[in-house]
């Protein structure tokens, strides 16, 4: 007998892999770009485009990527850069 699936809590859809919070990944990712955009939209304001929310979060996203470097890879990508 099979076990049955389990179903993410947000799109009612079976999943074989769910995190803790009941959720699939495609969820999970959906929401977390939406508390992202809030945030990006708080700090921009309310009349900001849809084309600068989308930059600031790349930017976001290139600053995280490179605090993760060491110092020394972040000092030789600044010397060729």
């Amino acid at each position: 007998m099979r076990p049955a699936m389990l179903v993410c809590a947000h799109c009612r859809l079976p999943r074989r892999g769910l995190d803790r919070s009941g959720l699939c990944r495609g969820c999970k990712a959906d929401i977390d770009l939406a508390v992202r955009v809030r945030a990006v939209r708080a700090e921009l304001g309310p009349d900001a485009s849809p084309e600068q929310i989308a930059e600031r979060v790349k930017q976001i996203a290139e600053e995280r990527g490179r605090r993760r470097l060491t110092a020394r890879v972040r000092r030789v990508m600044e010397a060729v850069a």
